[in-house]
């Protein structure tokens, strides 16, 4: 069974499509952009560094230090902001590109604040600007399509995955965490959605954007601004 990236909140992308991606990402014409959920600066530290004007918005105290000393090592400059994006206010724009990567969406569960966001930093884009998330939940599905977990368990990496019973809500637990006899995803387990296309669609509908738009080669799903009024 593969190592699976997709798991990984510093790097979550296997090599080749980690450097395929920030190659895309720093040949776009440079403008500014807002990095939600920046991590260790996996793509904020390589944008700053070819020119872009990067904001960095990550809550998680000992990630935002390592990005810190990550621009500073690079001998780049990046805004860094401690604050939850996902209910409080975001920078002022306007943001040529804003950022969702990693598994940050995977991460919001809940349709609702996910539309949410995506309306917020829809409003802080410039006229061309687009939202870009991660295609990670494509690798999810292929993990789950191939068969891979059909027992739940991948033994030899201390992995257990338990689905929710209705929705595409799975729970991911490693080493110490892996219960055998456990099934049910409990309050301790952290959770994770496997979006789909269609769900992206809708969501992405309700927030007023278009999308999403696959990226070939750059592992990369786009939103932009759609000109068609919201529903309802």
């Amino acid at each position: 069974m593969s190592a699976r990236p997709w798991l990984d909140e510093g790097i979550p992308l296997d090599p080749r499509d980690d450097r395929r991606q920030r190659r895309w990402l720093c040949a776009r014409r440079r403008g500014r952009a807002l990095d939600l959920g920046c991590g260790i600066g996996r793509t904020l530290v390589p944008m700053a560094r070819c020119g872009w004007d990067m904001t960095g918005i990550e809550i998680d105290a000992k990630r935002r230090r390592s990005c810190a000393e990550a621009v500073r090592a690079a001998g780049c400059h990046a805004r860094l902001l401690a604050r939850d994006f996902t209910r409080g206010p975001l920078p002022q724009g306007p943001f040529d590109l804003v950022l969702l990567l990693g598994n940050v969406v995977m991460t919001m569960t809940d349709p609702v604040k996910l539309s949410d966001l995506l309306q917020r930093a829809a409003r802080r884009l410039s006229p061309r600007g687009a939202i870009l998330i991660d295609d990670i939940c494509t690798l999810a599905w292929k993990e789950i399509g191939a068969g891979n977990w059909r027992t739940g368990l991948a033994p030899s990496e201390g992995l257990q995955m338990i689905m929710a019973e209705s929705e595409a809500i799975f729970a991911i637990r490693s080493g110490g965490e892996v219960r055998p006899r456990s099934w049910r995803i409990t309050r301790r387990d952290r959770v994770f959605r496997a979006w789909d296309d269609a769900m992206l669609g809708m969501v992405a509908r309700d927030a007023g954007l278009s999308g999403p738009g696959r990226i070939d080669g750059a592992c990369l799903l786009k939103f932009s601004p759609s000109s068609k009024p919201r529903r309802g």
